[in-house]
C-alpha cells in the first residue's frame, strides 16, 4: 500500500507535464530461455515532459505479471530523443532506470550474486526504442537479462491523453 501512496505522489503533481499517457504491458520474449511467462500483462500511467531539441523525459509507474507469475509493481525515470522520422512515424530511443517488485528473483540474485534488494523491490535498468504515431507510441523495451536468458524484449503501448 505504502508503494501505491508513493507511486501516487511521484505521480501527482512533482512533476509539470505536457504530455500523460496509459500504458498497456503486452508481453515479453525470454531469448535462450523456455522456463519463464512471456504473458506478461499490465498497465501503467506516465508523464513526459521537456520536448527540448527532440529531447523528453518521463515518469511511469504501474504493474505487471511478471515472468516468475508474480504481480510487480514498478516506477521508472527515464529520457528518450527523436532518432529518426520513418513516413509518418517518429522512432525514439531511450534509456530509464527505477524499482520493481520481484519476490522470487529478489530472493535468487541475492543468494546467487549477492544483489541487495529492499523487501523485493529490485533496481531496473532498460533501453527503449518506440515508433510514435500521432499520440500512440509502440515501445520494444530490454532490460538486462538473468543467469539463464540470453536477452528480455517486451513490448507495450502507450497512447496519450
Amino acid at each position: 500500500m505504502r508503494f501505491l501512496i508513493l507511486l501516487f505522489l511521484l505521480l501527482s503533481g512533482a512533476v509539470h507535464a505536457q504530455d500523460r499517457y496509459f500504458g498497456l504491458v503486452v508481453g515479453s520474449l525470454h531469448v535462450g530461455n523456455d522456463n519463464l511467462n512471456n504473458f506478461n500483462p499490465g498497465l501503467s500511467y506516465g508523464k513526459r515532459w521537456g520536448r527540448r531539441l527532440g529531447t523528453e523525459w518521463h515518469l511511469e509507474g504501474g504493474v505487471f505479471h511478471n515472468s516468475y507469475d508474480e504481480v510487480s509493481p514498478f516506477v521508472l525515470v527515464g529520457v528518450s530523443t527523436h532518432l529518426i522520422t520513418l513516413g509518418r512515424a517518429e522512432i525514439r530511443g531511450g534509456v530509464g532506470t527505477g524499482i520493481g517488485y520481484y519476490r522470487t528473483l529478489a530472493e535468487d540474485l541475492k543468494d546467487d550474486y549477492g544483489i541487495p534488494n529492499i523487501g523485493g523491490y529490485l533496481p531496473l535498468a532498460t533501453a527503449t526504442l518506440s515508433a510514435r504515431f500521432g499520440g500512440t507510441d509502440f515501445r520494444l523495451t530490454t532490460v538486462p537479462p538473468d543467469r539463464d536468458t540470453t536477452a528480455i524484449f517486451n513490448f507495450s503501448i502507450a497512447r496519450r491523453f
